[in-house]
């Protein structure tokens, strides 16, 4: 099991619960009104505070912060990022491309891996 966070343009409900009976420990940020509005650098932290891998579209603003993260010697939990190819509403090929990624590389190898979600 991985325990996982959505962020917050990511449907918890649709998601969310599909990853949670794939047997993940999901955190949805769109689930939780506290964190309406959280600052990108803010999700990463709680991620790393929960040692939950990130999963988010938002790739312009989050790999240069996990790049900047590694460059300065602190390691994260993990990320997929979702390319533009998936729409939000494309929930049953963003499912089987997330819960496929999560398949192929078991959970203690996660730290610091930054991987694509892809189309099978």
């Amino acid at each position: 099991m991985t325990s996982l966070l959505l962020d917050a343009h990511l449907s918890g409900r649709a998601i969310g619960r599909a990853l949670r009976d794939r047997g993940h420990n999901i955190r949805a940020l769109d689930a939780e009104k506290d964190f309406e509005g959280l600052r990108d650098e803010d999700v990463l932290e709680l991620a790393i505070s929960e040692n939950r891998v990130l999963i988010t579209a938002n790739v312009a603003d989050f790999l240069p912060l996990l790049t900047g993260l590694i460059e300065s010697g602190r390691s994260h939990p993990g990320c997929i990022l979702i390319p533009k190819s998936f729409r939000n509403e494309d929930f049953g090929p963003l499912i089987s491309a997330i819960d496929r990624e999560l398949q192929e590389v078991s959970p203690d190898e996660w730290t610091d891996r930054i991987a694509w979600a892809q189309r099978s």
